[in-house]
């Protein structure tokens, strides 16, 4: 893994204007990160990597193992969000079983205010229900977290080799159903 100065310096160079950094469940990094952003005066966004678990309306979870979502601050609303967020987690006596077990949806949607979401891609949730072929369960579940971060939710799409082209049409065909955006 690159340090913050070593990913900023590459942003840099590459002319980004802005950069995201996300660790799981907590925010270790966002603060050198928001400062180096701000010496080389790129805009940083400060997010969060949150794992979550099996939605209960699943007819069976597709793998044991929680699922993530991408939280991005909006604004400094959005940041205390995070906060409260990984608080939850890494205040938690059990934060071990709480983290490998993940938050519910309504743990997260009482910490949404300016927030951004996105779908985790093939780790989120949507991705796994589309694999497994449950498209009611993908479905299901993107209408949830429209239904939490409204305008705010986008599903998010991996692209790492050929076979992940029928997912990316089918998580935009998704999208498009449910008046989601897509970003990749």
């Amino acid at each position: 893994t690159a340090s913050v100065p070593e990913l900023v310096a590459r942003a840099a160079a590459d002319g980004l204007t802005h950069l995201a950094l996300t660790d799981t469940n907590a925010l270790y990094g966002a603060v050198a990160f928001a400062r180096a952003c701000k010496a080389a005066e790129i805009k940083p966004i400060i997010g969060m990597t949150v794992t979550v678990a099996a939605p209960s309306f699943a007819p069976s979870p597709v793998t044991p193992e929680a699922g993530h979502l991408v939280l991005l601050a909006a604004n400094p609303a959005g940041y205390r969000s995070l906060c409260r967020l990984s608080s939850l987690i890494q205040g938690s006596p059990e934060r071990e079983l709480l983290a490998a077990r993940g938050l519910t949806l309504d743990q997260i949607a009482e910490h949404r205010e300016g927030l951004i979401c996105l779908s985790g891609g093939r780790m989120g949730w949507v991705e796994r229900f589309l694999r497994a072929g449950d498209l009611a369960s993908a479905q299901a579940y993107a209408g949830r977290l429209a239904g939490i971060f409204d305008e705010d939710a986008c599903l998010a799409l991996e692209l790492h080799g050929p076979g992940d082209e029928g997912i990316a049409t089918a998580v935009v065909a998704l999208g498009r159903r449910l008046g989601i955006p897509t970003v990749a």
